[in-house]
């Protein structure tokens, strides 16, 4: 009787186990993500330029993801989908 009650007990803990495992719990593998960086920009020569609002666009993405860089250059470009992408960057002037 007491082996009978082990192994009762034994299955109720392993079963529970199994229904705390399941794949509901589970956050789903991301698909997009960020790419952040900074630019130094040259006239020409190599005299140096101010880096900010230079527009930094993901080549061919649909819709448009670009930003503008800030008084330090910097830029982040969020929720790019993941893959190889060619950064295009502009300014006027």
């Amino acid at each position: 009787m007491i082996k009978t009650i082990k192994s009762s007990l034994a299955y109720l803990v392993l079963l529970g186990f199994l229904v705390s495992c399941g794949s509901d719990t589970l956050d789903p593998a991301p698909t997009s993500g960020t790419i952040s960086g900074s630019v130094l920009l040259f006239d020409e020569g190599s005299t140096r330029q101010e880096d900010a609002g230079m527009k930094v666009t993901v080549e061919n993405s649909s819709p448009a993801i670009s930003a503008v860089t800030d008084a330090a250059g910097k830029f982040q470009l969020s929720n790019v989908p993941f893959g190889n992408y060619v950064l295009v960057y502009e300014k006027t002037g």
